[in-house]
């Protein structure tokens, strides 16, 4: 009878140990930092998300906007001209005297962030965080990105952790600042380091997005006056 106690307490103590010791191999094979992606620290610490921009729909004549699929847009926008489109995106630049191209606008549709990452396992984990959109990824990043993963750390969130940090990583352009968008869209305002902003927003499972090359034309002002006349059809 002992025999088989010790036996039985044996065995646990083996499963437990396999266990544990299958966790701090997960630890190690989906840890994050610089050396297994690079630039990871700076990459990162730029993902923040500390402001809000209310939209409020603004109705417009309809001769006011420009348009594209169920899309449309104030234009302000002189001078530009279509440079390129296909069925998800079109694409307007204008040129200085020397014909060199000084800024550009795009906009187009794209699916979600969510939508390429969607397995059972991501599933769950966008449950138990309560994460129901691309702008929820970005915060849970922005949020967790202090605080690491340990051995009490389930195995799901230690891997889907690892999954949803590297994709929005590698997807999401290095910015300056994020601002959320709130009242009638829901989204976000993505500053580049360089030229670049994005205005994103978030419905249907789809990405909804207007991006501006060109910080002189295209302000901080300007984006956020002409966020107001965007529409969704």
């Amino acid at each position: 009878m002992k025999k088989k106690i010790l036996a039985i307490v044996l065995v646990i103590i083996i499963l437990i140990g396999a266990y544990f010791g299958y966790k701090a191999y997960s630890l190690y094979e989906y840890r994050m930092d610089n050396e297994v992606i690079p630039n990871y620290d700076s990459l990162i610490s730029n993902i923040n998300i500390n402001e809000k921009v209310t939209k409020t729909n603004q109705k417009l004549e309809d001769n006011e906007y420009l348009k594209f699929e169920n899309l449309k847009i104030q234009n302000k926008f002189p001078g530009f001209e279509i440079s390129s489109t296909d069925k998800e995106y079109v694409k307007y630049n204008i040129r200085n005297e020397y014909n060199i191209v000084i800024a550009e606008f795009w906009m187009g549709t794209e699916d979600s962030y969510m939508s390429r990452l969607n397995g059972k396992d991501m599933q769950d984990f966008y449950k138990s965080h309560n994460i129901k959109n691309d702008l929820d990824m970005i915060k849970y990043v922005s949020d967790n990105k202090n605080n690491k993963s340990t051995v009490l750390t389930s195995l799901n969130d230690i891997k889907c952790r690892y999954a949803l940090t590297t994709h929005i990583l590698n997807v999401l352009p290095e910015s300056e600042k994020i601002v959320e968008i709130t009242g009638d869209n829901t989204g976000y305002i993505l500053y580049g380091k360089d030229t670049l902003t994005e205005i994103v927003l978030l419905k249907d499972n789809k990405r909804y997005i207007f991006t501006f090359i060109s910080k002189t034309f295209f302000n901080e002002q300007f984006i956020n006056e002409i966020l107001n006349t965007i529409t969704i059809d």
